[in-house]
């Protein structure tokens, strides 16, 4: 059964999410947030409230992703007023300066390889 932050995310998002899995946080919390694989590819990185603060957290966090576009940031896929969901940067590689990408598809003076 579909957690329902992940029936949200297939919602805001406009297509079906196929699988997902929860993903824990440093800090040994895994409330709120999975990893979920798009039906037809792709991939994206959901987070929900678990309490009324992390509701109040997630809202001041869409409001950031909406107002700033940066290529170190995860692009902004969907926000329903509850459910946040980001590019999934799983597989994504910061740029030390001095070295080249891993890809020729990456660009010398992009800040992440995506």
């Amino acid at each position: 059964m579909k957690p329902a932050a992940v029936v949200r995310a297939e919602a805001a998002l406009g297509a079906g999410i196929e699988s997902w899995q929860p993903v824990s946080a440093r800090i040994g919390n895994d409330r709120g947030r999975w990893l979920v694989r798009l039906v037809g590819g792709g991939s994206a990185f959901v987070k929900a409230p678990y309490d009324e603060a992390s509701g109040e957290w997630l809202r001041t966090e869409a409001l950031v992703y909406q107002a700033v576009e940066a290529e170190f940031l995860p692009r902004l896929l969907a926000w329903d007023g509850e459910v946040l969901v980001l590019e999934d940067l799983s597989d994504a590689v910061c740029r030390r300066p001095g070295r080249r990408p891993p890809s020729p598809r990456c660009g010398p003076r992009s800040p992440m390889w995506r």
